[in-house]
């Protein structure tokens, strides 16, 4: 159930998401340490993916030939 709720943070930052062919998954884990509600724990781990996938876009570097975000031109 979380890890459905994570995902949304992938459809936030990521268009278009759930394709036949991109093969997106999503794993969640928990140390059971912090006692939390399961609506606040869903919204703060949809967030997170959001902000690793604009992170790894922004501090990727180009592979292969193919241009990272930094090499594009400004619209």
């Amino acid at each position: 159930m979380l890890a459905q709720r994570a995902h949304h943070g992938l459809i936030r930052a990521v268009y278009p998401a759930n394709t036949s062919y991109d093969g997106d998954i999503i794993f969640t884990v928990s140390s059971n340490e912090v006692e939390t509600e399961f609506e606040t724990l869903a919204v703060k781990s949809a967030d997170t993916v959001q902000k690793s996938i604009i992170n790894g876009v922004k501090t990727a570097k180009s592979l292969g030939g193919f241009p990272c975000w930094h090499d594009l031109e400004p619209e």
